[in-house]
């Protein structure tokens, strides 16, 4: 144990745990979360992202959600591990996917939800279907990241997105760098 708690510190002092996003698209999620939000995230990887978005908003709760299915080049345990070692004070961690989340929490809403899960087309279109059951009535901001991008890994994202819209009747409200922002 203590040996792999040795090897995810030393890659979490190194890339992974920096965030993916660039520091124009962190900027511009964190300027649309409310200081008294209710924030989730679909999609934490190891949580550095919403780590430096909770700093930034102290007095707003955040949520995050993962199955971990995807792990990159760490163990499950070191990228949990790694979102614990990223966690504020306003921040908790759900182990399971967003249809998980909203068979159990019916009765939680968000005011802003963050996708970056699964990017296959029925992977996004799940998560934005949870996303939609999961959004404050009141008003809510659902955005994402990996939107139109040339990356054909993420093309499931772009398609997932825009039939999202189309079917409920948003629209994106504005982009920045490969992230989407629907205004609902």
């Amino acid at each position: 144990m203590r040996q792999t708690y040795n090897n995810m510190r030393n890659k979490i002092d190194g890339h992974a745990g920096e965030s993916i996003l660039t520091p124009q698209e962190r900027a511009a999620v964190v300027k649309e979360i409310g200081n008294d939000s209710r924030v989730l995230e679909i999609g934490t990887y190891q949580g550095a992202t919403v780590g430096e978005w909770a700093k930034q908003r102290p007095e707003a709760f955040f949520i995050s959600v993962d199955n971990f299915s995807w792990t990159g080049d760490y163990s499950r345990q070191d990228n949990v591990s790694a979102w614990i070692s990223n966690q504020q004070k306003n921040m908790r961690l759900f182990v399971g996917t967003a249809k998980d989340l909203v068979r159990i929490a019916q009765a939680c809403s968000f005011d802003f939800i963050f996708v970056d899960g699964d990017h296959t087309y029925a992977g996004c279109k799940s998560d934005l279907e949870a996303a939609d059951r999961l959004r404050c009535e009141r008003g809510c901001v659902i955005c994402g990241h990996d939107y139109a991008t040339d990356n054909p890994g993420q093309c499931g994202v772009t398609r997932a997105v825009d039939e999202f819209c189309k079917d409920r009747g948003f629209s994106i409200h504005h982009t920045t760098g490969s992230v989407f922002f629907i205004q609902c």
